[in-house]
């Protein structure tokens, strides 16, 4: 009798078990064919080349008609609208601007440069010069030294700034764990699609991103002692996963580790180059800041790299720090001597009142 009560209970341990394993083997098939039926919908929703956008101009299309800052977002694809809400009404009193969103099909310089060219020649004369001022926000900035390198000194564009806002410089200056994170990343997402243009599941998607975005909110409130999750870190963890595709971040972490320029002492000759960074390079868990400006300083030698300290900031934070990122960029338009829309007012204004 005790023999068999025994035997019955493994027999329902065993079941119980089996059970659970079923249990665990559908969520992951539905949890798998969910992620990437989203990605697939994620995938239609972005472009297929790189596009760039609205033209914000106000009072300085008169005033700077032909001289722009060309804002290059960091790790994502479709961040424009965020960009362009946290740096334009910085920059508006130096120039128009417009955004860059390179396209998930493939992180190209080449096709970026000829895109943002594009958009200059729309609104330019045939012989009018351009003045680009490149803002590169995260990996973004690698993408902005690489178009200033091909678009300066041709068809009449002079590229005469060129701010890192938080860049790495390759992988060696990606943070801590984050550096191993993307060479096993960018050997990940190399895999190819199955038939029929299926995302690969082994790539992600937008659930998977999720819970990743999420872990790294959980585990950040929990070191500051705050409650683990709020709602805010929920939604914004669900609009990072789905702002990108797989397609996207493989292309930007094969970027970043292939990232090693050649230094040219005579490439750039009439730019002014700044690095923008948190006044505490621990509070930039993204990026190890210190070694990228070193890295950027010695690859713009012999001209100098100016450095400026976000107080309060983090990892390209312009959005949450604004006051410090404004006075920022315009310590560096005084020191780099760019004119700003109220100079060109005010030397107007003199030459049409000068004395005879």
């Amino acid at each position: 009798m005790i023999r068999s009560r025994a035997l019955r209970s493994r027999r329902t341990r065993r079941r119980t078990r089996r059970r659970l394993l079923a249990y665990a083997a559908v969520a992951t098939a539905a949890f798998v064919v969910a992620n990437t039926a989203l990605e697939g919908v994620n995938r239609a929703a972005f472009p297929t080349t790189t596009t760039t956008g609205v033209v914000h101009s106000d009072r300085v299309s008169a005033l700077l008609p032909h001289t722009y800052w060309v804002f290059f977002p960091g790790f994502g694809i479709d961040f424009c609208p965020d960009v362009e809400r946290a740096l334009v009404p910085l920059t508006t009193n130096y120039g128009r601007s417009f955004c860059v969103a390179p396209s998930p099909a493939g992180l190209d310089p080449a096709e970026i440069a000829r895109a943002v060219r594009a958009r200059v020649d729309a609104d330019r004369g045939q012989q009018e010069p351009v003045t680009l001022y490149l803002y590169g926000i995260s990996m973004g900035g690698m993408i902005a030294y690489d178009v200033a390198r091909q678009l300066d000194g041709h068809a009449g564009i002079t590229v005469r700034a060129l701010v890192f806002d938080s860049s790495p410089a390759g992988p060696e200056s990606v943070s801590g764990a984050k550096k191993y994170a993307v060479k096993a990343g960018a050997q990940i997402n190399r895999l190819p699609d199955l038939p029929g243009g299926i995302p690969n599941p082994l790539k992600g998607g937008p659930l998977s991103r999720f819970v990743v975005h999420t872990g790294e909110s959980l585990v950040a409130n929990v070191r500051a002692g705050r409650w683990p999750l709020s709602e805010q870190d929920v939604t914004f963890a669900w609009y990072k996963a789905t702002r990108v595709t797989s397609d996207g971040v493989a292309n930007q972490l094969h970027y970043i580790e292939t990232f090693y320029p050649n230094a040219d002492p005579n490439a750039l000759p009439y730019a002014s180059f700044a690095y923008l960074r948190a006044s505490d390079p621990g509070a930039d868990t993204t990026v190890d800041v210190m070694r990228a400006t070193a890295t950027y300083a010695a690859l713009v030698a012999p001209r100098k790299l100016a450095s400026y300290a976000i107080v309060g900031g983090s990892h390209a934070s312009a959005d949450t720090t604004a006051a410090s990122y404004a006075r920022a960029l315009g310590a560096f338009v005084r020191e780099a001597g760019l004119p700003t829309a109220d100079d060109v007012e005010r030397l107007r204004a003199t030459e049409v009142y000068r004395p005879r």
